[in-house]
């Protein structure tokens, strides 16, 4: 994949069946902006949100909807707001209750999985923004104080982890 002219590094987390992949440029100041690149492997920059500093592309489904998260400047108000991208316009996911979030993957349904946490540290817990853009926290099991989800597919199945740090971070794969 190509990189931009003034990049230093890319890396990309997600493709599409028409060969569009997503991820991020990074720069020699460090800041990462979240990256689009066609089937020939042209990139091009996801407009991110007005007030941050950065942002990362995770996940695209073949309609073309991109996710990923924007984020605050990590030394002065450190957060990432979870973002969707519909024909490259970009729109905060919302999360009731929730300080940050990440959203990491899109199905075809328009139905996203990741991640939202209270503060600016962790414990995390696994959410599921429907195509309706309202959200659900995926259940943790007993004994568990964190969870993340990664993926989901076309019937909504959830993969990611719990974790428990009670016993040094053992985390457990989960399926919901």
């Amino acid at each position: 994949l190509g990189v931009l002219r003034t990049g230093t590094s890319t890396w990309a987390g997600g493709v599409n069946d028409q060969g569009t992949s997503v991820g991020v440029t990074r720069y020699a100041n460090s800041l990462g902006l979240a990256t689009q690149w066609n089937a020939a492997g042209q990139p091009s920059l996801l407009q991110g949100l007005c007030d941050t500093q950065g942002s990362t592309a995770f996940g695209i489904n073949r309609a073309g909807q991109v996710v990923g998260a924007d984020y605050g400047d990590p030394f002065v108000n450190s957060y990432y707001r979870a973002v969707i991208w519909n024909q490259g316009q970009v729109s905060p996911l919302y999360t009731p209750g929730y300080a940050s979030s990440i959203a990491r993957d899109v199905n075809e349904h328009g139905e996203v999985a990741g991640s939202a946490w209270t503060v600016n540290t962790r414990p995390e817990h696994a959410v599921v923004w429907n195509a309706d853009g309202s959200m659900r926290t995926l259940a943790t099991p007993d004994g568990f104080d964190a969870s993340s989800a990664a993926h989901l597919n076309e019937l909504g199945w959830v993969v990611g982890q719990s974790t428990r740090s009670a016993d040094g971070l053992v985390s457990e794969l989960m399926l919901w």
